[in-house]
């Protein structure tokens, strides 16, 4: 080969260069070509596999779940690709089948979209439970891996549950089911409905989130069921609770719950309440006792629990603010706690209880709304709201109804449907200067009574109200009693007392074994001691002088004690001369210091005792000439 030229790799041939001939065939290197179909053949597999690995991809969390969402059908403009019969998916997530589905007929659209018909959604949790989602129709976004089921989409569930809107949306991402527009359901026992849905299918949980409308039926028919309205509601399918928010109101029989927050716990069966908790401006409606008296109540918080199988409420707490209103009575306090099947309602933390004629407040005081009755306990203060002149006086006691009247004690029991108030414990009642104070006393307002018990002691000090447009009377010395017991009826106006009485006034003193003392007209204002009469072993003493009879009346507004004997004579002694009058009645003028004496014939006598040497009787008596 000559230098500068190549030399050819296929052989001339005869008719080449120098015009000779040389016979054979052209060689061709394959080998480029063979290279660019291999390269081929490797980038077709890569594709496949990436293919592969997409699709199997499906569900993995690092890849996001597959989601529905729901979206028009096409529109005249779009391409249609494909269209197929019994389309099925199947989506993966973390190494399980989160999903399966399945439609009667898709057909794809440009940028994978698919729109389908009779389309059928299984979503597993992670524990194997299903919800199985259908509707007319439905589309998927491959791009997007989110669905939607639209035209009477449906749910169903284990336990019965069921729920129906016009569309469902199913996201992977999220493990959700939702949907905006208005739903119905039903789940063991449990029928409701709402606009709006949040399914989160991890936590088993139900949420609606506006316009809530639940209804609770009864195991039995004859047990009462419950309504419950709100604004939101929280429903676990796994547990028993459901959380309602926003304007709650639930109802069940002639018992309520109203509040900003409530919690209401249910039975296995999800039909019988087992416990309700309420936050926020809480109202309540308790039947209390046999008779199933109602009980409203409020308070900031209320934690309520049911009896068993289907009963009424059992027992019901409240704190903050709490107060109480039935038959005519109401009480507050700072917490409650009500025992709704006993009839008892225990009212701690300065408790109060108010009704149309009294308040009382002590430190402790348990309510009983049925039998209208209550105890109360630790300094217990009573008050009795004074009614106009003419109307009814608000208190039994003798004490006048025009002005109000209190009473303070260890303990306070109310019973008879609030017809007796018995206080026991150092008691004393009082109206302005006038008062009493025993061990016990029992008040009873139907037949308008009052008795007291052991170291009773009384005092009166009113005067007769005068005009107003005269200057007020003087003040009378104040008129006290000391007995073992006392009993008043106001029908009678007579108050009675017995054993040991004691009676002292001034400078005068009256004892014996009875003593029944006569009171003013309770309309005419506060009550005074018109009449005083002793009986059995009766005394008395003034200044310097004493008296004895079988019975001895006393006339306070007059100054006047009436003395008479049965059997022999009454006898006044003037102990500063010795002087001794006696006669079957003898009148002693307090005032004046002198005895009117009546004669066998009619004839009566003054008999004026010596004035002086009050304080100290006289050693000799004085000899008259």
């Amino acid at each position: 080969m000559e230098k500068g030229r190549l030399k050819p790799i296929l052989p001339l041939s005869s008719d080449g260069a120098g015009g000779t001939t040389t016979s054979g065939a052209y060689r061709v290197n394959l080998r480029p070509l063979r290279l660019i179909s291999a390269l081929r053949v490797v980038i077709a597999a890569l594709l496949v596999a990436f293919g592969v690995l997409l699709f199997l991809s499906f569900g993995k969390k690092e890849e996001g779940a597959v989601s529905i969402i729901i979206k028009p059908p096409p529109s005249v403009g779009e391409q249609v690709v494909d269209l197929s019969e019994k389309f099925a998916i199947v989506g993966t997530k973390g190494g399980r089948e989160a999903f399966r589905l399945q439609a009667d007929q898709v057909t794809g659209l440009v940028g994978e979209k698919k729109i389908l018909q009779g389309v059928h959604l299984e979503v597993y949790s992670e524990d194997g439970d299903r919800l199985a989602l259908s509707g007319d129709t439905g589309q998927f976004d491959m791009t997007d891996k989110k669905a939607q089921l639209t035209g009477q989409a449906r749910v169903e569930g284990k336990d019965g549950f069921q729920l129906t809107a016009p569309s469902l949306s199913f996201d992977g991402d999220r493990d959700m089911i939702f949907t905006p527009d208005e739903i119905a359901f039903q789940s063991r026992g449990l029928s409701g409905t709402g606009k709006g849905l949040n399914y989160l299918i991890t936590d088993k949980t139900l949420k609606i989130p506006a316009q809530v409308h639940v209804t609770v039926f009864p195991a039995k028919p004859e047990d009462p069921g419950a309504t419950i309205t709100s604004s939101e509601m929280t429903l676990s399918m796994s547990g028993n609770d459901v959380v309602f928010n926003g304007s709650v109101q639930l109802i069940r029989g002639g018992e309520s719950f109203v509040g900003d927050y409530l919690q209401l716990v249910m039975d296995q069966s999800h039909q019988n309440p087992v416990s309700v908790k309420a936050y926020g401006k809480v109202k309540a409606t308790l039947l209390s006792g046999k008779n199933a008296t109602p009980a409203s109540l409020v308070a900031d918080s209320v934690f309520a629990t049911f009896l068993p199988q289907g009963g009424g409420l059992e027992r019901v707490e409240a704190q903050g603010n709490c107060r109480l209103e039935s038959s005519g009575m109401e009480g507050s306090g700072d917490s409650l706690l009500a025992q709704v099947a006993e009839d008892r309602v225990a009212l701690r933390g300065e408790p109060v209880v108010v009704d149309s004629r009294s308040r009382i407040a002590a430190q402790e005081i348990d309510l009983h709304p049925g039998s209208r009755g209550l105890e109360a306990r630790g300094d217990v203060k009573t008050s009795f709201q004074g009614k106009p002149v003419g109307g009814r006086a608000a208190s039994p006691a003798y004490f006048s109804g025009v002005e109000p009247i209190f009473f303070q004690s260890r303990s306070l029991s109310v019973e008879d449907g609030g017809e007796m108030a018995r206080f026991s414990g150092s008691v004393r009642g009082w109206q302005g200067d006038d008062s009493i104070q025993a061990e016990e006393i029992i008040l009873r307002f139907a037949d308008r009574s009052m008795k007291a018990y052991r170291n009773v002691f009384c005092r009166f000090v009113s005067r007769e109200d005068a005009p107003s447009s005269t200057q007020p009377p003087p003040a009378t010395p104040p008129t006290l009693i000391v007995a073992s017991a006392m009993d008043y009826e106001e029908s009678e106006g007579i108050v009675h007392f017995r054993d040991a009485v004691k009676l002292t006034r001034d400078k005068s003193t009256l004892l014996s074994d009875r003593m029944h003392v006569t009171l003013s007209d309770p309309l005419k204002g506060r009550r005074r001691i018109s009449q005083v009469l002793a009986e059995g072993n009766a005394r008395f003493s003034h200044l310097t002088n004493s008296g004895t009879a079988d019975r001895l009346t006393y006339f306070p507004d007059q100054d006047l004690a009436e003395l008479q004997q049965d059997a022999g004579l009454a006898e006044v002694v003037d102990h500063t001369n010795g002087r001794t009058i006696k006669g079957n009645t003898l009148k002693f003028d307090l005032k004046g210091n002198r005895v009117l004496t009546e004669s066998s014939d009619g004839g009566r006598t003054w008999i004026t005792l010596n004035p002086k040497d009050k304080e100290t009787p006289g050693l000799e008596p004085k000899i008259g000439h």
